[in-house]
């Protein structure tokens, strides 16, 4: 399977996973001259957050020969209805970025020993979800063969590359077909106000697709 994302015309085996997961925090809600009187939902995801920033120091000591080392980052808090109300309720979304072998599973064991180690008892783990499964195709399958063979015949050999972001082809690898990406463009363009890709990149890819297409019938 060949997922079509900006790779600068490299041929790619290898990349992380995406798993997101999605911490509440439970609070007593009362009106904000008496504080006393309830618990802020959001002190306690504060201190959740904290929690998951020495995670992903712990998880960041391990390494992939290829791949580097596993992320995670907290992108999105919401929480509160207004400045004079003691928050009943506070979430957070997380970014973890997954090596081969690592699964929501893993990961879910993970927060939970963070947020116990921590003393966090009303902070609860609501969804822990793969996005995107890690990619480790091995570079000798026909495929990677084949698409490395017709890069060869357009310009100079390049060896098999790896790619910081997820695509569908985890998807596909994970369910035992093996997986390659390529496409034209670099993903330091793609997000951005001005996405652009080099027109002599798309003729190249054009050329390099009829061929694996016609080398395929």
């Amino acid at each position: 399977m060949l997922a079509t994302e900006p790779t600068n015309l490299e041929v790619v085996t290898s990349h992380k996973g995406i798993a997101l997961v999605r911490l509440v925090a439970q609070g007593v809600s009362c009106h904000s001259s008496e504080p006393q009187n309830g618990r802020s939902a959001i002190v306690a995801l504060a201190r959740a957050v904290l929690a998951l920033q020495s995670l992903a120091g712990e998880i960041g000591e391990r390494a992939h020969p290829r791949l580097g080392r596993p992320t995670m980052s907290v992108g999105v808090v919401r929480g509160g209805q207004a400045a004079n109300i003691v928050p009943q309720e506070a979430w957070l979304l997380s970014d973890r970025r997954l090596l081969p072998g690592e699964s929501e599973h893993t990961v879910c064991d993970e927060v939970r020993g963070a947020l116990a180690r921590h003393e966090i008892c009303d902070v609860e783990i609501e969804s822990c979800t793969v996005e995107k499964p890690p990619l480790e195709t091995d570079d000798d399958v026909p495929a990677v063969r084949a698409c490395q063979r017709i890069l060869g015949e357009l310009g100079p050999p390049v060896a098999p590359a790896i790619a910081a972001f997820a695509t569908d082809a985890g998807l596909f690898d994970s369910a035992g077909l093996p997986g390659v990406v390529f496409g034209p463009g670099s993903i330091a363009q793609a997000h951005t106000a001005r996405e652009w890709v080099a027109i002599d990149q798309v003729e190249s890819a054009t050329d390099f697709f009829v061929r694996l297409f016609e080398s395929a019938a």
